[in-house]
């Protein structure tokens, strides 16, 4: 009878060592697996904020895509007191597509102005909340519209970081560590807009000395549907970089038109937050400092529901 010699076993683990050796090192450079890519550093929030990302169902649809992946997520939480006209039912992209279209802030409280043009669907035309020409919804859109359609109680502003894109992940990190709801931010030089959802790190971004080591981020796109792992690294260099494409400029009205730069060459983002003095026309920066008028002849809203 056949015996295999003892090298050859020793040979046969050896290489089974190596080979598995080396998928966790391509798993740790890849950073896209569908699970924790790696044992070290600790995954935040806990519980995990797990909202259902659908693909955009137009070109320029991201924005609408994940405000229905974070509104549904929210709603979905108990003990929430709608306002009227709000309901806790599926939010369709086209919905809140129209409602960012089809709306303005003057309908309830006065004092924007509508940017001239057609409103419509097609290439930069006029989405009523938009205060630049941007191929979708811009930051205030957005803000104000999540701000619109979420319960009594919750206040969102679009938040502009100018330091360096560490300071604004570890903002990001935060509210989406204090809210345990996805985060939105602008990526891809702010043509896209994504969710956060998740993130590995040394430590929570909550501790007073920050999130140390950021690893990983769960990312939410809507240009695919998927929910990814990526790599810090890969985050700063892909993903998270200033807002530059020349198809989402800068306001064309309202308190912020150029100059100086408002969104323009900054990392930008839509945030939860508990500033219920303001409406979401005023933009907060770093370390939630409020970014001031920059056109004397409009001020904005400070009325809340």
């Amino acid at each position: 009878m056949f015996k295999r010699p003892l090298f050859s076993v020793i040979i046969l683990i050896f290489f089974l060592t190596l080979i598995l050796g080396m998928n966790v090192m391509f798993a740790r450079v890849a950073g896209s697996a569908s699970a924790a890519p790696f044992p070290y550093g600790t995954e935040f929030p806990a519980p995990p904020v797990s909202p259902n990302i659908h693909q955009q169902e137009a070109g320029n649809w991201c924005g609408p895509a994940c405000m229905q992946a974070s509104v549904q997520w929210i709603w979905a939480h108990p003990n929430m007191t709608p306002f009227p006209g709000a309901t806790p039912t599926a939010h369709p992209q086209t919905n809140l597509w129209a409602f960012m279209r089809d709306h303005s802030c003057s309908e309830w409280f006065g004092g924007d102005t509508v940017l001239p043009g057609t409103v419509g669907d097609g290439f930069q035309n006029i989405r009523k909340l938009n205060i630049s020409y941007d191929f979708g919804a811009d930051p205030h859109a957005l803000a104000w519209a999540m701000y619109r359609k979420t319960p009594i109680g919750y206040f969102y502003h679009y938040y502009i970081y100018t330091a360096n894109v560490f300071e604004a992940t570890k903002k990001l990190l935060q509210v989406l560590e204090t809210y345990r709801e996805p985060s939105l931010a602008a990526v891809w030089d702010g043509s896209h807009w994504v969710l956060v959802t998740g993130y590995m790190s040394d430590r929570s971004a909550l501790n007073p000395s920050g999130p140390g080591n950021i690893y990983y981020l769960h990312v939410a796109d809507p240009n695919n549907g998927l929910t990814t792992w990526y790599s810090y690294n890969d985050w700063v260099a892909i993903w998270f970089t200033p807002y530059t494409n020349n198809n989402d400029p800068d306001p064309a009205t309202g308190c912020y038109v150029p100059p100086p730069d408002h969104w323009r060459n900054h990392w930008v983002m839509v945030l939860r937050d508990d500033i219920s003095s303001l409406t979401p026309d005023w933009a907060m920066t770093d370390n939630t400092s409020l970014i001031y008028r920059h056109c004397r002849n409009h001020l904005p809203m400070v009325e809340k529901r």
